[in-house]
């Protein structure tokens, strides 16, 4: 998750800093979640969801937030059917 929301975070040119201060969170409580120190919230999740604007982006939520194991429950189904 990390590394995904880093790569998002460069990719639309915010800094750690700017995303803490928008979900009121420290630049140093921000940094250590980044380096996986300690977990997000809940709640910290959903503010940096909104925060984001990834409400409406369910494939680019997926990607940062759950292992693909996590939501390909589809796939086995699919594969049981397929025979």
């Amino acid at each position: 998750m990390l590394n995904k929301l880093r790569g998002l975070l460069a990719e639309r040119h915010i800094t750690q800093e700017a995303l803490a201060r928008e979900i009121g969170m420290t630049k140093g409580t921000m940094s250590r979640k980044m380096r996986g120190e300690s977990k997000f919230s809940w709640d910290e999740v959903v503010k940096i969801i909104r925060s984001l604007n990834l409400l409406n982006d369910e494939d680019e939520l997926r990607r940062i937030f759950f292992a693909p194991s996590d939501y390909d429950c589809n796939q086995e189904e699919s594969n049981g059917m397929e025979r």
